[in-house]
């Protein structure tokens, strides 16, 4: 068969009163989860869509303003959310990593050293071993054993998170290798079909050819800063700074590159076609996680021209996508979801062109500070130095023996004085103050509360001021604050089941998979944060 590109998707829902299901549930349910993809490229890119983005918009429930109600805005703890209907602080994935006290290092959210991968034993194992709720995936076998549950992405910790805990099958791509694998946990070899797809090597047979406009020159914007950092311009030329097309060149320039989703939703195509999916009247679930859109808008910004004919291209990959559920499933027997993990700030320069607040704050300099601050404290408490270690936007003690309770907490609080005093910085939290309820209200604690875990949360979490990133880059932009631009994500339905429909009230990412359970007439556990959402209100 011909392997052909296949598209994302993204959308949106209001908390009315839950609609009845359509009276037959969609042979086939499918969740695409665009990395990094924020709720206003809907609207800012609009204009250039030409196919799936338009029928999306035009045919589907299309909600504008579904949110990501905790505060830790990561991959990982955005997929979990999203198909577990429970905040990070309930299905244990608080991260995209975490830092364990116990064993004293940062823990990876998808690692399991018992599950090493297939045909790849030197690289780390993988499993949902972290994971501690069931998910869409798990309810969906539990009522219906011969569902089929297949879940696709770039990265490890986006199709293991959405796979939950036994799918039928979890793929992602290994960076430097360019191929799709799998690990022990889900079986003890790779498909045929998949080493059949994986002997293409398309990333490969990509090397030296053009990344270039695919929309007129007119539509792109002027270059700014962050569009070019010397080795990833616009138009360029794939694997233009490597001699050959190495591991280098596939971690450091193809996952750089729409074609890398492409490739993503190629191997979903297969997977639907190889594995029957959407062929009877019992549901399967196909989830797809568009990894590369995150690489490209860290490394260039929202306001680039990478990311818009990221999105331009993807509009079309859409389109095939459904075409490709139509000839699996049959027309209108689908359904599909197209929503995202996080958004993103923008690059801190670019607010500041139009004379508004934009900053970096730089990690290492937050971290001297920190461990300064410890040091002193600990001296004065009979301590031995104690290191602060920090993973994201948290910072922790590494433990001593003989370190009571309540000396911990007096150094929590001495470590949370310091790091807010910095003029960057809005506010620090204590393990204290999000783990106690009593604590008096102040802006976005409860965000904060809903990505604590006790066993994986940080001694202190900071947040910065809005329009300022806490990073280690010069030149790129991330995620992982409470606000708008990282919480506001689409939301979008459509297909069987689903009426034509814009609604306007805020809705949460955890109503997702509660909503998709009734769709699809699975029982979902009663103790979720998310709820069964209204898609059948016409415009």
């Amino acid at each position: 068969m011909t392997y052909a590109p296949l598209g994302f998707l993204s959308a949106a829902l209001t908390g009315l009163p839950a609609q009845e299901p359509a009276a037959d549930p969609p042979r086939l349910a499918v969740i695409v989860v665009v990395d990094q993809m924020r709720a206003d490229y809907l609207d800012r890119f609009r204009d250039r869509f030409s196919s799936g983005f338009v029928r999306l918009l035009a045919e589907g429930a299309v909600f504008t303003d579904a949110h990501h109600d905790h505060a830790g805005t990561t991959t990982a703890a955005g997929h979990a959310a999203l198909v577990t209907g429970t905040f990070p602080g309930r299905n244990g994935i608080v991260g995209n990593d975490w830092w364990d006290r116990a064993a004293s290092r940062s823990v990876y959210a998808a690692e399991d050293a018992r599950s090493p991968l297939i045909g790849y034993a030197g690289e780390a194992g993988r499993s949902p071993a972290n994971l501690e709720r069931t998910g869409l995936a798990d309810w969906l076998k539990a009522a219906q054993p011969a569902a089929r549950v297949y879940t696709v992405a770039g990265k490890d910790r986006s199709a293991i998170a959405m796979g939950g805990r036994r799918p039928d099958g979890a793929f992602w791509f290994l960076p430097a290798a360019g191929r799709a694998t799998t690990s022990a946990y889900y079986g003890d070899h790779l498909p045929a079909w998949l080493e059949t797809f994986n002997a293409l090597d398309r990333p490969r047979a990509l090397f030296g050819t053009w990344w270039g406009r695919t929309l007129p020159d007119d539509a792109y914007p002027a270059a700014r800063a962050g569009d070019a950092d010397g080795r990833r311009p616009f138009p360029r030329r794939l694997g233009q700074a490597f001699s050959i097309p190495d591991a280098r060149y596939l971690e450091r320039d193809f996952r750089y590159t729409p074609f890398a989703d492409s490739l993503t939703l190629a191997l979903a195509a297969v997977v639907l076609e190889r594995e029957a999916l959407g062929r009877d009247a019992t549901p399967d679930l196909l989830l797809i996680g568009a990894s590369s859109a995150d690489h490209i808008g860290h490394a260039h910004g929202p306001s680039s021209a990478h990311v818009l004919d990221y999105y331009a291209r993807l509009d079309r990959y859409l389109g095939a996508l459904f075409d490709a559920l139509d000839a699996a499933a049959g027309a209108g027997r689908w359904l599909v979801v197209v929503t995202s993990d996080h958004g993103v700030m923008d690059l801190p320069e670019e607010p500041r062109r139009g004379g508004q607040p934009g900053a970096r704050l730089w990690a290492a300099d937050l971290l001297r500070t920190a461990q300064h601050a410890v040091d002193s404290a600990a001296h004065a408490f009979g301590l031995a130095p104690l290191r602060v270690r920090r993973v994201g936007h948290g910072f922790s003690l590494e433990p001593r023996d003989g370190m009571d309770g309540e000396t911990l907490d007096r150094l929590r609080a001495v470590l949370a004085r310091t790091l807010g005093a910095y003029p960057a910085i809005a506010d620090a939290y204590t393990y204290e103050e999000l783990r106690d309820p009593w604590v008096p209200p102040r802006p976005f604690l409860e965000a904060y509360r809903r990505s604590f875990h006790p066993a994986r949360a940080s001694d202190v979490v900071v947040r910065t001021r809005e329009d300022v990133l806490l990073t280690d880059s010069h030149t790129e932009t991330s995620h992982g604050s409470p606000y708008r631009y990282d919480t506001h994500v689409p939301l979008i339905f459509l297909g069987a089941g689903i009426h034509a429909g814009t609604h306007p009230g805020r809705v949460r990412t955890v109503d997702v998979a509660p909503t998709l359970a009734r769709l699809l007439r699975v029982p979902a556990p009663g103790d979720l944060d998310g709820v069964v959402l209204e898609v059948g209100t016409s415009r």
